[in-house]
């Protein structure tokens, strides 16, 4: 019979001042369950606004994530800003929503907590104006197709990211090192040697595997001196041919493109100076890319001069930055109506065409650098519109007939009134050169 008392302390399995069993051990003080609320399961993706920004730190923290140069990122991302509206829209909403790498502030979360930042109205000024990005062939807006459109195009460029990051991964999968084989160990003798059985014959050492091959030495890149070196080469030569075109010492009809030619090629005489030098292009290597992609894009419009600029306004022409330019004589009209920049109406309403033949109109010049233009002719009358836009949008309101013209281009667009067939020519020509921007035509009603 047993008389050990259950009721004392220890006699529950274990002594006192011993741990206590496995099952029965508390959650750790502090200890704190998943959090799996929507900010938290941004943080999880690991991506965080860089410190090393130029706006919202947006490009230099997916560079960071991926293992990939910020300025690959930035140069994706200016083009993307270019061709379409969604790479602001995309842009904003990463600024808004991932986390800052040194704290960890979501700036959306902290305003719905009541602590507003500044840098949250930039995130929302930069959302505007993508979704305010007016037609275009990589636009958000003009129909179910365009939208169609713009999302391919943010899936090329993601597709372009994915394939950098994984073409990064691939080559330092390659550098990296194989563990050394672990040593061969014999077995320890048995403790007795069986008479059944006869000992074994001694076997011949293993002769040992060959050590790994050393990891190739790390390549360093061009260095930050290198690139700002070929960055300023590559502007001085992009103003040495600014200033021979305003001379008259260069005929080319778009410089921009010749100078992006020549920085393609500073660029590219910098990787093999870093080559030559043992070292990689790095950073330039992300110069020559961007500027290749730039090049691609800019290749229909290559050789078109576009119309005069700001500083080359056609002679007699109305040079104007705002409000409404009336034409109504014909001396007028013939002059012209230059546009630097903004939002600006020709008003051709009170112009008289009774007394012009048709087939011999009236031509009106008309060019733009940016901004938005309306020209409204007068109601029923034979108009005849051939308008070039280098990169922007064309819109014709006239006999109650809709059409839009967008896109980057250097061809012209035809548009004619009813009245031309009629009457068997235009009585107003309008010729319209816009570099970028937006342009409507419409009829006075």
């Amino acid at each position: 019979m047993s008389t050990d008392d259950t009721s004392r302390p220890g006699a529950a399995g274990h002594e006192p001042g011993s741990a206590p069993p496995v099952g029965g051990v508390p959650p750790a003080a502090g200890t704190q369950p998943p959090r799996t609320g929507f900010f938290d399961s941004i943080r999880r993706v690991g991506v965080q606004r860089s410190e090393d920004r130029w706006v919202g730190g947006v490009a230099g923290g997916v560079a960071e994530r991926f293992g990939v140069d910020p300025l690959l990122v930035r140069g994706l991302l200016i083009l993307s800003f270019f061709l379409t509206g969604a790479g602001f829209v995309v842009y904003a909403l990463a600024w808004a929503l991932l986390p800052e790498r040194t704290d960890g502030r979501i700036h959306l979360q902290e305003a719905t907590r009541g602590q507003f930042d500044v840098a949250l109205l930039g995130a929302a000024l930069t959302l505007v104006v993508g979704f305010a990005w007016s037609d275009g062939p990589w636009s958000w807006w003009g129909g179910f197709f365009s939208w169609v459109e713009a999302l391919l195009w943010i899936a090329v460029w993601v597709g372009v990211v994915v394939l950098i990051v994984k073409l990064v991964r691939d080559r330092r999968a390659r550098t990296t090192t194989v563990p050394p084989p672990a040593p061969f160990t014999p077995a320890p003798p048995a403790p007795y040697a069986t008479a059944a059985v006869p000992p074994a014959a001694p076997v011949p050492p293993t002769a040992p595997l060959p050590p790994p091959p050393p990891p190739r030495p790390r390549v360093p890149g061009a260095g930050a001196g290198t690139v700002g070196v070929v960055t300023g080469l590559a502007l001085l030569a992009g103003a040495l041919l600014l200033i021979a075109e305003r001379v008259g010492d260069l005929d080319l009809p778009f410089w921009g493109a010749a100078w992006l030619g020549a920085a393609i090629a500073v660029v590219g005489a910098g990787i093999v100076v870093s080559g030559l030098r043992g070292r990689r292009g790095g950073g330039l290597t992300a110069l020559a890319i961007v500027g290749i992609l730039v090049g691609l894009a800019l290749w229909p419009i290559a050789g078109y001069g576009g119309p005069a600029p700001v500083w080359q306004a056609p002679e007699d022409a109305s040079v104007v930055s705002g409000g409404t330019v009336v034409l109504d004589t014909a001396d007028k009209a013939a002059s012209g109506v230059h546009v630097q920049f903004g939002d600006v109406t020709v008003d051709l309403t009170d112009l008289d065409l009774s007394e012009v033949t048709p087939g011999e109109p009236v031509v009106v010049p008309v060019s733009m650098a940016a901004g938005a233009t309306r020209i409204v002719v007068p109601a029923d009358a034979a108009v005849e519109a051939q308008v070039r836009m280098l990169a922007g949008n064309v819109t014709w309101r006239v006999d109650g007939d809709y059409r839009t013209a967008a896109g980057v281009t250097t061809a012209a667009t035809t548009f004619t009134s009813a009245e031309v067939d009629e009457l068997g020519g235009a009585q107003l020509l309008l010729e319209v050169d816009g570099s970028a921007g937006d342009i409507t035509i419409r009829e006075n009603r």
